[in-house]
């Protein structure tokens, strides 16, 4: 359901939020910092999968590069309601403040697909945070665990906040259990059940995921986690990198079609071109951008 999709929007801008890793603009917004992250945002990364974001928010346009002029003036009220979810005055918005807001931070995946276990996929990571986090206090924004207790004294009382975060209306939930000093072991290993079943990962055994990858030099190749390959990383397996992101070889033979579609990278000096968004296969802090025009015509068609 799209309010499952909704609220783990929300969620992943929150914890975008309380670790500083998004735009100045979306820590402190307002209408005219809206406008701005976007006119910023489109810049960086203009994807065919957002032009339905981008049809619903501002209108349709002949081209998807359109909307870049588009946004430049668009009216910056209508950013109003999306501001008034976020700061809390309101508890219900429209679907296309949130598939904007799903761009805006480069939530995935994106946009809302009908089908997907939002909520499945929310409960895995609540349970997961809890376990991760047992220690935060309740005045942090999103997430609380803590337990007073006195293991000397089986009478004594303690709290336990499971799990303290913003929903997808616009309102904190939290769930609290009081329980007795001598229950408080038992309810710590009941959470970790509960999130091993959710994501289907058994977080507490040292056993490895059954299928990893690495970096052949163009593409993803799947293999054992227990088997080590020379000169090549080998991490856990991703199955949207292991399909989609591949390194094109043989970059002269993209054409005006490639924009939109292909993305690139500068690495010393040079620049390479791949099949899909995301980061570098090597250099993890490095993104890859969408192919533009301009890229096309310095680095391809130069000659």
């Amino acid at each position: 359901m799209f309010d499952d999709y909704k609220e783990k929007v929300i969620l992943a801008y929150q914890k975008k939020k309380e670790e500083s890793t998004i735009s100045i603009n979306l820590l402190r917004p307002s209408p005219g910092k809206l406008r701005a992250e976007c006119l910023s945002v489109f810049g960086e990364r203009c994807l065919p999968k957002d032009e339905r974001t981008f049809r619903l928010f501002f209108g349709p346009k002949d081209k998807l590069i359109d909307y870049g002029h588009g946004i430049s003036k668009f009216e910056i009220d209508k950013f109003r309601p999306l501001l008034n979810f976020l700061n809390g005055k309101t508890n219900v918005t429209e679907e296309k403040n949130i598939e904007l807001l799903a761009w805006l931070i480069d939530f995935e995946p994106r946009p809302y697909q009908y089908g997907v276990n939002y909520k499945e996929e929310i409960k895995a990571e609540i349970a997961q945070e809890v376990i991760d986090n047992p220690h935060k206090t309740e005045n942090q924004d999103k997430w609380s665990s803590s337990i007073t207790s006195n293991d000397g004294i089986a009478n004594e009382e303690a709290e336990v906040a499971v799990a303290d975060i913003q929903t997808a209306f616009g309102k904190v939930d939290k769930v609290k259990r009081t329980i007795s000093g001598s229950n408080i072991k038992k309810v710590i290993p009941f959470f970790m059940i509960i999130a091993a079943a959710s994501s289907g990962t058994y977080f507490f055994t040292n056993t490895p995921p059954q299928e990893c990858m690495y970096w052949t030099g163009d593409h993803y190749k799947r293999i054992s986690c227990n088997r080590k390959i020379d000169n090549a990383t080998v991490i856990a397996l991703d199955t949207v990198k292991a399909a989609h992101l591949e390194k094109i070889t043989q970059p002269d033979t993209l054409t005006q079609n490639a924009v939109g579609k292909v993305w690139y990278t500068k690495i010393d000096g040079g620049i390479e071109f791949y099949t899909s968004d995301g980061f570098h296969p090597i250099y993890y802090d490095v993104r890859l951008k969408p192919v533009t025009v301009y890229i096309l015509n310095k680095y391809v068609h130069r000659n």
